[in-house]
């Protein structure tokens, strides 16, 4: 990794991180005011239809954006490219507005749909909150593109400073505004912040990236290209989406405020998965995607060893430290205002089962990008609609033991099944295990270290969390926090780990300067 990259690198994640940080106040704040009752539970019944919706039909379409741009952009020039992004962005935030109208027209159907447990009165809070969420569909997708846009350039840290902008923005606007309206507030507020993040891409991105064009010309080459690459993603996505909504019709008659714990837990878990997997993505799916254009295989290979040596560097230490402690991390976010203890339990183990399948969650995502670089959209499709099939049939299975735990666990485990089947259908398809021996994709020494140093600092801390308790969440949080990242460094030290050198290598050269 060259020292650009490097430091484009590190300064995204530490946006990201600031921005995850900011984005749990969000919920903190969204749960101070709204906690878990039957609006509460409607919210979140609604957020199906969005997620479901248009994320499966046009958001998901964009993760094809940045290969196919770079490939024409390459191919064609400046002028191709900017044909191509304005093809996107036009007919996308059309079809959005157009998908807005049927939405909202169909809402008293869709609620029925999402939430068949709730009484009359959450089905009218449902239908009301599925019109409200849809609103934001064209200025979501029009951000989303010029977002792509900007990491196809390797322009990272602007999309990263809107994001986190976006999150101070509802959290201000939400203290003002949540005690005089209420939660149906809050899809005007998240709006609201959507059209401010797309006003400042646009007027940044234009001249800059892209020359924008009023025009939709499906005859395009490359927008035909990604219409026809699409369909299959649309599936994979709608499986992933199909998924998290059959939690919630799952749910939607167990006792008042367990889907809200539900949605709860799964925001928490998606701000951590979030922190890693997104930035690991928005650096290497650009770089990816160009080298496996340009036939460097040489430097493809290196790419994907860093990556995942990186993502098992990050998910595995964060996953066993937010084990460690997911009791205290969710009392200090949550448990405070019309939150109830009870509530707060039920959240803590819902985290819990969520956070152990991050490791997998980062492989799967970063397996069907992979998939979409090579031009094979089919194989994910099919994998992951295989995998909704299972998740709901434990879900059913497992409800009947745990209630909502079970709807958890069924998750947990389907994407774990997912993440494996995806990764050894790409083994296969670069030659086997052998092949990727040969190219040295993995570091099996590398690997090893990681999961000595993870497990040891993780029994480190359990003793000294045993036999010196603290009542305070939050010393408790970082001084098991200290505990394990210093342990396990000193461990990844002591067996002469790859990264470890070049951390230290750094310090001792920057002492040195400093002298």
């Amino acid at each position: 990794m060259n020292g650009k990259i490097a430091r484009a690198s590190l300064l995204l994640f530490i946006i990201t991180v600031i921005s995850k940080i900011v984005a749990f106040f969000v919920t903190i704040i969204f749960s101070y005011y709204f906690g878990t009752d039957v609006v509460t539970d409607a919210y979140y019944a609604a957020g199906t239809i969005p997620n479901l919706v248009n994320n499966s039909l046009t958001i998901c379409v964009l993760t094809l954006f940045i290969p196919i741009y770079t490939k024409c952009r390459s191919e064609g020039g400046n002028q191709q490219a900017d044909e191509f992004t304005s093809n996107v962005l036009n007919a996308f935030v059309m079809f959005n507005i157009v998908l807005f109208i049927a939405v909202s027209v169909s809402a008293p159907v869709l609620a029925k749909l999402v939430a068949p447990g709730f009484s009359e009165e959450g089905l009218l809070h449902t239908r009301r909150m599925i019109c409200l969420l849809s609103m934001s569909f064209p200025f979501t997708v029009a951000a989303y593109t010029l977002n792509n846009l900007c990491n196809a350039n390797q322009r990272y840290v602007l999309p990263a400073l809107l994001t986190l902008f976006n999150h101070i923005f509802i959290i201000i606007l939400n203290i003002v505004l949540a005690p005089v309206f209420g939660i149906y507030s809050y899809p005007f507020i998240c709006t609201g912040a959507w059209i401010v993040q797309l006003a400042i891409l646009y007027s940044w991105s234009r001249g800059r990236l892209f020359q924008h064009k009023l025009i939709i010309n499906l005859k395009d080459s490359y927008f035909k290209y990604i219409l026809k690459m699409s369909i299959p993603v649309m599936v994979t996505t709608a499986a992933d989406q199909i998924n998290l909504a059959a939690d919630n019709i799952i749910s939607s008659d167990l006792p008042g405020g367990s889907l809200s714990c539900l949605g709860y837990a799964h925001r928490i878990f998606n701000s951590i998965n979030g922190i890693v997997t997104s930035t690991l993505l928005t650096i290497y799916y650009p770089i990816i995607s160009r080298q496996y254009a340009e036939k460097d295989k040489d430097g493809l290979n290196r790419s994907l060893r860093r990556y995942f040596e990186i993502m098992l560097l990050l998910t595995l230490p964060i996953t066993l430290l937010l084990i460690g402690n997911s009791d205290g991390v969710i009392k200090l976010l949550f448990h405070r205002g019309a939150m109830k203890a009870d509530d707060v339990s039920k959240i803590s183990i819902l985290f819990t089962i969520y956070v152990c399948g991050l490791l997998f969650m980062s492989l799967k995502e970063f397996a069907t990008r992979l998939f979409y670089i090579i031009g094979d959209t089919k194989q994910p499709t099919i994998i992951n609609s295989l995998c909704v099939v299972m998740n709901i049939c434990l879900s059913l299975t497992l409800k009947q033991f745990w209630e909502i735990f079970g709807i958890a666990i069924a998750t947990t485990v389907s994407t774990v099944i997912c993440a494996l089947i995806e990764c050894f259908y790409l083994i296969k398809r670069a030659g086997g295990i052998e092949a990727i021996k040969r190219h040295k994709i993995f570091d099996k020494k590398g690997i090893v270290q990681i999961v000595i140093a993870c497990i040891a600092a993780m029994i480190i801390m359990i003793i000294v969390q045993r036999f010196l308790p603290i009542s305070s969440n939050i010393v408790s949080i970082l001084s098991s926090g200290f505990i394990y990242v210093v342990v396990a460094f000193g461990v990844l030290c002591g067996l002469k780990n790859e990264y470890t050198k070049v951390i230290l290598s750094r310090i001792k050269k920057g002492k040195e300067q400093n002298r």
